[in-house]
């Protein structure tokens, strides 16, 4: 009722001053000073009477628009407190119990708000922990390979180190680099599965110690499979597909060309690279442009070329990537 009062009063009165306004120019402009004067009280009346009309039928007019605004804030102000009626002596204070309302409701959003910073707060630390219990399990698998094969361990961080230089001059992204140097890392995890007198042979194997050795794609990928992170980030391919060939004469899967994922591809070639710069219980290391111009003869049938051109142009712009590589003692055995 206060505030259907309030509003019917509130558009009366601008409705009739500006009704005095229009009058007041138009007969200022036609009529004399006294004759306005005299006027005066008998406009006065005039006035009184038309804002008296129109506050009335404001009064009429704003009830349907208002009762609903009034319902709203009722069941506003009840939901906020909890009760099924409001309390008798705010019955007669729509304006204030709105202000109730709206201030009970953000009170609400306030203590929501916290708790939705709390459970953000919840969740990045479960992310740091799932981020380092990630890093963690990569490091004891790393370690399990140094353990097994100590040459095998230092190769893959060297190759490593090849891809991520490759990787950044192919222009990957951040993102597919990180996952890329850890199927580097571990792209001969399944080393850990050949027998032991095969893998530490000293000279070369034979057909059937190579048939045990071109085994470890697959026992790689069996070890890391479940580890689903991994696996959607493309680290079980490089893992099982690194030995594959441009012309289909690899293994496991004998794929063929543009079959063989990226990072496997370029894997490949830093794989391949470090291996014949290398020393090995059975042979010499060769020298850089030796291992390179290898890469360029075997360009399209085992290597893609576009890689083996870009890894060129990093060994070219940079001489340090080879220099930096770690170098094993003669005397250690490990297979290829």
């Amino acid at each position: 009722m206060a505030i259907r009062i309030k509003l019917a009063t509130l558009f009366s009165f601008i409705a009739t001053v500006f009704l005095i306004i229009v009058q007041a120019a138009t007969d200022y402009s036609s009529m004399e000073l006294k004759s306005l004067i005299e006027n005066l009280p008998r406009e006065s009346v005039k006035y009184l009477a038309t804002f008296i009309f129109l506050a009335a039928l404001n009064y009429l007019i704003t009830g349907p628009i208002v009762k609903p605004l009034l319902m709203i804030i009722n069941k506003v102000d009840n939901a906020t407190k909890g009760k099924v009626e409001l309390d008798d002596r705010f019955n007669g204070d729509e304006i204030r119990m709105l202000e109730r309302g709206l201030e009970r409701i953000t009170n609400t959003i306030q203590h929501q708000d916290e708790q939705i910073d709390h459970i953000h707060a919840e969740l990045v630390q479960k992310k740091e922990d799932l981020s380092t219990l990630f890093k963690n399990t990569i490091t004891a698998l790393a370690k399990a390979v140094y353990a097994r094969d100590p040459y095998t361990a230092l190769h893959s961080r060297n190759v490593m180190r090849y891809a991520r230089a490759l990787s950044k001059k192919l222009q990957l992204p951040e993102s597919d680099i990180y996952y890329l140097e850890i199927g580097a890392l571990l792209h001969d995890i399944g080393k850990i599965g050949v027998p032991e007198h095969v893998l530490m042979k000293s000279g070369k194997l034979t057909d059937t110690e190579l048939d045990a050795i071109r085994l470890h794609p697959e026992y790689g990928y069996q070890i890391i499979k479940e580890i689903e992170e991994l696996k959607c980030k493309g680290v079980h391919d490089i893992v099982l597909h690194h030995h594959e060939r441009m012309d289909g004469k690899g293994y496991p899967k004998g794929l063929k060309g543009k079959e063989i994922p990226l990072q496997a591809r370029i894997v490949s070639i830093c794989d391949a690279f470090d291996a014949m710069t290398t020393s090995r219980s059975y042979r010499q290391a060769l020298g850089v442009e030796t291992a390179i111009e290898q890469l360029k003869k075997n360009s399209g049938d085992q290597f893609d070329s576009d890689i083996v051109e870009a890894f060129i142009k990093c060994l070219e712009e940079d001489p340090t990537l080879y220099m930096e590589q770690e170098v094993f003692p003669e005397n250690m055995l490990a297979s290829s």
